[in-house]
C-alpha cells in the first residue's frame, strides 16, 4: 500500500534533524469498535507509527513498540522534503481486511487529517507492470552510481548480484563505501572483469585511507583524503567541459540519536568547507576552475 503526502513545511520525515511529531494512523479493519481511539479522533487506530522516533505500535494483535523495517514501511525520499511516499508491505503490516483507513496525525496540533481517516479499498488486482528501461539517454554525458558494499566485495556469493546490477546500469563513475578489506587493485580487476573497457584500457581506482573508493573509466588526476568519512576526487570529466569533474564518496556516521546527529553534522560542516575554500582557491585543497561539476554521494 503506498501513502502519498505533501506538508506545507519541510521535515526530516522519519528523523529528528528537522523537528516533527508526525504519526501515521491505521484503521486495518475499518472498525471503530476495534483498536483505540486515538487522541479522540473518531478513529479505531490497530497500528501507530510514530516516524521520527522510528517505531510502530500495534494496539491490536500485538504489544510493545515494532521498528519501521518490521512492518516493513519504506519512505521515500529519505532526506528532508516537503512529499513524501510511504510503501507498507502489507503483509507486515498485516493490511488483509477489505478496507481500511489512514489519517496522518500532527502531534504537535493534535489534528488528524482527513476527517475520520482516507477511505481505502483493498483490492488483490494487480496494476499492469511497466518495466522502466535503465539505458542512458542519448545526451547523457556521465553516468555516476554510489554503493554501500557492505564490506562484500570479495564474497563470491555476492559478486554475482553486483556483475549483474553494475552491467545494467553500465555507470561511468563508482563512489564505493565499506570497502576497507579491498584494495583498488582488487576492485579494479572485478570492473575490468564486469565492465571490461575497449581496448583493453583498465578502470582506474583510487581509496582513501579507510573505506571509500572512487572508480572511473577516465584518468584519476588527485584524492583528498584529508576530509574525515568523505572522499573528493578529481576526475577526467567529458572533453567537452574544459574542467574535470569533482566526485565525492561519502560514508558520514550512522544510525540515530543526538551525538549522531553531532558528528553528522561535523563532518558535513568539514566537507561544506573544504569546497569553499576549493571554489575560492584557498587552503592546501584543489582550486576548482569556474563551472566545475560537483557530484556528492
Amino acid at each position: 500500500m503506498f501513502v502519498h503526502v505533501i506538508l506545507a513545511d519541510e521535515v526530516g520525515l522519519d528523523e529528528e534533524v528537522l523537528p516533527n511529531d508526525l504519526k501515521v494512523l491505521l484503521d486495518l479493519d475499518d472498525d471503530l469498535e476495534t483498536g483505540v481511539d486515538y487522541a479522540d479522533l473518531g478513529l479505531g487506530v490497530d497500528l501507530l507509527i510514530d516516524l521520527p522516533n522510528r517505531q510502530a505500535i500495534r494496539y491490536s494483535g500485538g504489544t510493545g513498540a515494532e521498528s519501521l523495517n518490521d512492518i516493513g514501511l519504506h519512505v521515500s525520499p529519505t532526506y528532508s522534503s516537503t512529499e513524501f511516499e510511504l510503501a507498507f508491505h502489507r503483509e507486515s503490516t498485516e493490511i488483509d481486511g477489505p478496507s481500511i483507513r489512514v489519517m496522518w496525525y500532527d502531534g504537535a496540533t493534535g489534528e488528524g487529517f482527513p476527517n475520520g481517516g482516507a477511505f481505502h479499498a483493498v483490492s488483490e488486482a494487480l496494476s499492469p507492470w511497466q518495466p522502466q528501461g535503465l539505458e542512458r539517454p542519448a545526451e547523457t554525458l556521465n553516468r555516476v552510481a554510489f554503493w554501500n558494499m557492505n564490506n562484500r566485495m570479495d564474497q563470491s556469493g555476492a559478486q554475482a548480484s553486483m556483475e549483474r546490477i553494475l552491467q545494467a546500469l553500465d555507470p561511468d563513475i563508482i563512489g564505493f563505501s565499506e570497502v576497507s578489506d579491498e584494495s583498488p587493485g582488487f576492485v579494479a580487476g572485478l570492473l575490468n572483469q564486469w565492465l571490461p573497457l575497449e581496448n583493453d584500457a583498465s578502470w582506474n581506482v583510487i581509496k582513501d585511507d579507510y573505506d571509500l573508493m572512487v572508480a572511473s573509466k577516465g584518468a584519476i588526476l588527485e584524492g583528498f583524503d584529508e576530509v574525515y568519512r568523505q572522499f573528493p576526487v578529481l576526475v577526467e570529466g567529458h572533453p567537452g567541459w574544459g574542467v574535470p569533474l569533482l566526485i565525492t564518496s561519502s560514508h558520514l556516521k550512522c544510525c540515530g540519536g543526538s551525538s549522531s546527529e553531532a558528528q553528522r553534522q561535523s563532518e558535513a560542516d568539514e566537507y561544506m568547507a573544504f569546497l569553499r575554500d576549493a571554489i575560492a582557491g584557498d587552503g592546501d585543497g584543489p582550486n576548482l576552475a569556474a563551472n566545475t561539476p560537483i557530484i556528492y554521494g
